[in-house]
């Protein structure tokens, strides 16, 4: 063989060579990053090892602290699910432990009924909350949501919390459960229509011995229980919204709730406008009544004023729509909902307030009091510190009715024991001259963002003295003084306004007025003790001028943002 002949073979030969050391290459790579990534999970793994080393029930509780924070039910499931992933220990300890699967929401994202079976399962038999709920618009397949709600429903021996919302047809399906099956541990009870149907509750619907524990009962859209029922004496919430019934028969049924501590009625069916069918009957005693909301029909609520006794410490509150089309002695049901309030403990904090529409008509009107002395500034539906909430609307093209009623109310409300008065009202000031002696204790008086602040401290200007009967006046105010003097015993006042709505010729006009009304105030021997002003910049000589009439002044130039000029702007005092 000759040398020009081999030449062919030993390129093919040094080509294979080539290959082989190409794929060496890519196979060190690959090793590297298999390393790499070798590396990167033994780290984790020591990371975790800690955690691993823990007890069953230490784990236990770190789980429940991530699952409790979830904003839904469907949340919680799905994160003890994530977790149940992570390694056999975690899945055993998730699987094993039912406080993890004890808050149901049907249906499921995944609508599956075999799946919602498997995890009522691990419930065992600690007590869950189910809410099933469909409706017409719902996509998911109607089938699967009823055969999920069947499923759930045959744990009923040990649901605490049970809402249905369904179309009238399945919730009888539904309900046949609550007949057949007892609860003995189902402590509230939800059910509402979505079809616009209204749903009659059966009349043995939950027996005293199939729901002995039932506290709490809220019915949407349905005819009300037969008021003989024997899981009435054990409520102590019930809520109706949207249902029909008649009076006396709502009458009858809080005759059976001597439990009952929290009403609230709301959007129920109106009834006939005839007084003289409501105000008929026996006075209805609930000595525990301590939350009664009303959101309802005027006449509805004006027949429960004259037929229910109330408890000195009930928390009132209404929300109710006045027809302006009507005059306002139709709408006297303000007067019932105020001589009722009466009736409580006195109030030792009064908040008025009125709210603008964006093109600046008076919509609503808002009285909130307090049994303790509170300062309000929060907004106008925060009801927390309320023990009498008395919240109108009316629709913008409606007359105006608040000069009456603020005059109605006050005439009636327990006002003779408040201390602190709180007013952030957009509407003119002259029905205030008629009620600000009502206000013999006020102490604090709080004026936040009104449009007419001016007007309203010429309103607590008392009457001038001349030069000889100042040079004979003692300090104290006499006891003429204190009858005719607008809040005779007031000592503190805060004011906030909002300056954008001011230009110099106001704010000189307010400054004149509140010099006017603290050297007044002195002259009677009635001086302010202490003044506090926020959102108005002061020079040094209008400071020094407000100081010398008072015993502390305090100011504050933060402003609010534009935006924020309404009349409930939280002021930092």
């Amino acid at each position: 063989m000759t040398v020009c002949s081999m030449i062919p073979v030993a390129s093919s030969e040094s080509g294979q060579v080539k290959a082989a050391d190409d794929r060496l290459l890519r196979m060190d790579i690959q090793l590297q990053e298999m390393e790499a990534k070798r590396r990167r999970l033994l780290k984790q793994r020591n990371q975790l090892s800690p955690i691993s080393r823990l007890p069953s029930n230490v784990l236990s509780e770190i789980f429940q602290a991530c699952t409790m924070g979830a904003p839904s039910s469907f949340t919680a499931i799905k994160l003890a699910l994530r977790l149940c992933r992570v390694c056999a220990q975690w899945r055993a300890i998730l699987v094993n432990d039912p406080r993890f699967w004890t808050v149901y929401s049907f249906p499921f994202v995944d609508n599956n009924p075999s799946f919602v079976g498997e995890l009522l399962a691990r419930s065992k038999t600690a007590p869950i909350t189910v809410k099933i709920e469909s409706s017409i618009w719902s996509h998911h397949s109607p089938s699967n949501i009823i055969k999920e709600g069947w499923q759930a429903l045959y744990h009923l021996s040990h649901i605490r919390k049970l809402s249905i919302a369904c179309g009238c047809k399945d919730a009888r399906n539904y309900l046949f459960y609550l007949k057949t099956i007892p609860a003995p541990l189902l402590e509230e009870f939800r059910l509402r229509s979505t079809d616009g149907n209204l749903l009659r509750c059966p009349e043995d619907l939950f027996c005293f011995w199939a729901a002995p524990n039932l506290h709490r009962l809220e019915l949407g859209h349905c005819r009300l229980l037969d008021p003989t029922n024997p899981a009435l004496r054990s409520l102590t919430s019930l809520n109706l919204r949207f249902c029909v019934f008649q009076f006396r028969d709502l009458l009858d049924v809080l005759s059976n709730t001597p439990s009952l501590s929290k009403l609230s009625l709301a959007n129920n069916l109106p009834p006939k406008p005839d007084m003289t069918l409501y105000l008929r009957g026996p006075v209805i005693h609930l000595p525990r009544l301590q939350d009664l909301t009303l959101d309802d029909h005027p006449i509805l609520m004006r027949a429960l004023m004259e037929r229910i006794s109330f408890p000195p410490s009930l928390v009132f509150t209404v929300r109710d729509q006045i027809d302006g089309r009507r005059t306002l002695p139709i709408n006297s049901h303000i007067l019932a909902l105020a001589t009722a309030a009466a009736t409580t403990e006195p109030l030792q904090s009064l908040m008025v307030s009125s709210t603008n529409s964006g093109y600046g008509t008076p919509t609503s009107f808002i009285v909130s009091g307090s049994r303790t002395e509170t300062e309000y500034s929060a907004h106008h539906l925060d009801t927390t510190r309320a023990h009498v909430y008395l919240y109108f609307w009316r629709r913008m093209r409606y007359p105006d009715f608040r000069w009456r009623a603020l005059t109605d109310i006050c005439l009636h409300l327990p006002l003779e024991h408040v201390q602190t008065l709180t007013i952030s009202d957009c509407s003119p000031v002259e029905a205030w001259g008629e009620v600000l002696h009502r206000f013999s204790s006020v102490q604090t008086l709080c004026l936040q963002a009104l449009q007419s602040m001016t007007e309203f401290l010429e309103l607590l200007i008392p009457a001038p003295v001349d030069g000889l009967e100042a040079q004979v006046r003692s300090s104290q105010p006499t006891s003429q003084d204190l009858r005719t003097m607008p809040l005779p015993i007031l000592s503190k006042v805060k004011l906030g306004l909002s300056r954008g709505n001011m230009d110099e010729e106001d704010v000189d006009q307010f400054l004149w007025t509140l010099e006017r009304f603290l050297s007044a105030r002195r002259a009677k021997g009635a001086g302010i003790a202490e003044l506090e002003v926020a959102g108005l910049r002061l020079n040094r000589q209008d400071r020094e001028s407000l100081a010398s009439y008072v015993g502390t002044f305090r100011f504050d130039v933060q402003r609010p943002k534009p935006d924020q000029f309404t009349p409930y702007i939280s002021f930092p005092w």
